[in-house]
């Protein structure tokens, strides 16, 4: 093994060269950890064939360009993209993925002779960003309810004040100051959520008495 060898070898991220077929050339770096396979066993296979890949609704997808012939020949590279894959293991993993293209060095512009893809697992901060989706989905349904009530009741007291006795009016308003404090409280809790991930979320430390709790 060369010098040059060993430092492909001991990359942490997998080094994947694959041919003008999108078909694999070289397995290197962490790959074999990361995917499970050996160089020998995916030799000459389709890299999509291997591991299957889907995109963040699930649907199949390519790594990298699907049709290598309608890259411009100015382009280099491709930015960052996310799949989801699996492993030999039947282990679901996200990885972040950047393609360089290799081109004869007789034509630096000319076809595209292969493709050069770094992938490195980015499972943990992929389920982080779909977790904050999920959050932010869920607060905006937690905020539109009391809103659409308040924006409903205050229309009906704008609209129609002469029409309701005094009982009515004072209910109507009750209704629209309990969905204020609501709103009130989840933009307090989001703000106490940002406080926490920043590191600057104070206590308050006192004597309890447990028993009583």
């Amino acid at each position: 093994m060369t010098a040059l060898d060993g430092v492909v070898a001991g990359i942490r991220d997998a080094l994947i060269v694959l041919d003008d077929q999108r078909c694999i050339n070289a397995w290197l770096g962490a790959a074999p950890q990361l995917l499970g396979w050996d160089a020998d066993e995916v030799a000459g296979k389709s890299i999509d064939d291997l591991l299957h890949p889907r995109d963040t609704n699930g649907n199949a997808t390519s790594i990298g360009p699907g049709d290598l012939s309608c890259v411009l020949g100015i382009t280099t590279g491709t930015p960052e993209q996310e799949v989801l894959v699996r492993t030999k293991a039947g282990r679901e993993l996200w990885l972040g993925i950047c393609c360089s293209f290799l081109r004869s060095p007789s034509v630096p512009r000319g076809p595209i002779t292969g493709v050069v893809a770094v992938a490195r697992d980015v499972t943990r901060r992929k389920r982080i960003d779909l977790a904050k989706s999920e959050v932010i989905s869920a607060v905006a349904h937690e905020l539109r309810s009391p809103l659409t009530s308040v924006k409903g009741f205050t229309s009906t007291l704008l609209h129609r004040w002469d029409r309701f006795d005094d009982a009515t009016k004072k209910h109507l308003l009750v209704t629209i100051e309990s969905d204020a404090d609501r709103v009130t409280r989840l933009i307090g809790e989001l703000l106490d959520v940002s406080r926490i991930e920043a590191g600057r979320l104070e206590l308050r430390r006192y004597p309890i008495d447990v028993v009583e709790i």
